[in-house]
């Protein structure tokens, strides 16, 4: 008995270890802060971008790097190594389709000059005759093809103008569609509880963006709409953002601009904790509003 005790013992032991240490894990997830610094720049259409994250200093460690059309993305876990995209394994594949590519091809010149020669030394007359006979079957073959396909594309361009006719015919029901649609949209955002659904989550987003936003910020972007009322439409919802309001950031709107660019560089650095994420996750989601908002899709 007295084995069995400590056999127990023991075992309750190494239980009551193993739930210490999940504890313990999901206290760092939850409380521990998730630091993250963002750097990217963008010229004449290239952009480049740095994220680096680290989480309890080195025990998790992030990072992913675009450049030039490529990306690399690494995650360590103390140190080691755990994820890489892409692979070493595709790198590998893809400098070797390189070089099949690179490979040069024979040239068939020579042999060309080389064959009529053995064919007349080799080809009696009346395998000649055969070849030829085998040639004319083919040109009639090739006849018959030619009409296969006339008639093939006769009949697909007798099918597309019936699919237009078709969808000429249709163009009255999907207008009637189209207004029905847009009466249950005009219905959606009259909805009170559609609109108290939004406020409560933006409310919520800009509450955690307070208080998570980037606690160092530097950026110096330019940007500009086809239309100007669009890109006065973007400034105004940059505006409601708290840390655009740094002394080192500049936002340079571009009204006379005749086509869609961004163009600048930025460096942000901030903290986020986890568990203040799920809080606002949990307190959104529980909201009646909210449900009754989903409930829709």
């Amino acid at each position: 008995m007295t084995v069995l005790l400590s056999i127990l013992k023991i075992l309750g032991i190494i239980l009551l270890c193993i739930l210490g240490l999940l504890v313990l894990l999901i206290m760092l997830l939850l409380f521990a802060p998730v630091s993250y610094r963002i750097r990217g720049e963008t010229r004449q259409g290239q952009t480049t971008l740095k994220v680096h994250g680290a989480w309890c200093l080195i025990a998790m460690r992030f990072s992913f790097l675009m450049e030039q059309g490529k990306q690399l993305a690494v995650l360590k876990i103390f140190g080691i190594k755990a994820w890489k995209y892409p692979s070493d394994e595709k790198a590998k594949q893809k400098v070797e389709k390189k070089k099949v590519k690179k490979k040069p091809k024979k040239k068939s010149g020579e042999k060309s000059h080389k064959e009529p020669e053995k064919d007349l030394e080799q080809n009696p007359p009346a395998v000649v005759q055969e070849e030829q006979t085998e040639k004319q079957h083919e040109q009639k073959r090739q006849k018959k093809t030619y009409k296969k396909k006339f008639v093939s594309v006769f009949g697909k361009i007798s099918k597309t103008i019936r699919s237009i006719v078709e969808k000429i015919k249709a163009i009255p029901q999907k207008a009637k569609n189209i207004g029905s649609k847009i009466k249950k949209v005009n219905q959606w955002i009259q909805d009170e509880q559609n609109r108290s659904a939004v406020r409560f989550a933006l409310g919520k987003v800009i509450g955690l963006l307070k208080k998570y936003g980037p606690k160092h910020m530097k950026a110096d972007v330019a940007y500009g709409m086809e239309d100007p009322a669009a890109t006065g439409q973007v400034l105004a919802v940059l505006s409601v953002l708290p840390f655009l309001y740094y002394d080192k950031v500049s936002i340079m709107p571009d009204f006379e601009a005749e086509r869609f660019y961004i163009e600048g560089s930025w460096d942000i650095k901030g903290r986020i904790q986890v568990i203040h994420l799920l809080k606002a996750a949990i307190q959104i989601w529980r909201n009646p509003d909210v449900k009754h908002f989903i409930k829709q899709f």
